[in-house]
């Protein structure tokens, strides 16, 4: 069983030089690892970029959620066309709409931007 184990090895041992002797067989190796490691760095950019996404999707629910309800809360019910421009907001919208939220004295002041006065 031993001289399997070593026959074995000493039959790849002969293939790995025979690969190595071969200039166009490491062409080949070196070519398919690179592909190999791009793949990857693609797949890594694609993971971060998602993530990202994801993040800023999620803040921009967040934003809209509470705008909602602390409207909700000061105004009473929201009209449709309120709720559709919320729905349709930037993050940035509905950031400055947070702050107008704070001095507007009707609902309808909270959608200027900047608040303008009244």
């Amino acid at each position: 069983m031993a001289d399997m184990a070593y026959e074995s090895m000493k039959d790849g041992l002969a293939r790995v030089k025979a690969v190595n002797a071969d200039e166009e067989a490491q062409r080949m190796a070196f070519v398919r690892e690179k592909a190999i490691h791009e793949g990857a760095c693609l797949i890594k950019d694609a993971v971060n970029r998602g993530r990202a996404e994801g993040i800023e999707i999620g803040k921009k629910e967040g934003y809209r959620n509470l705008l909602t309800d602390q409207l909700g809360f000061k105004f009473g019910t929201l009209s449709d066309d309120m709720t559709n421009q919320l729905q349709q907001a930037t993050a940035e919208q509905l950031k400055q709409w947070g702050k107008n939220l704070l001095s507007a004295n009707s609902p309808e002041a909270v959608f200027l931007s900047p608040l303008q006065d009244n």
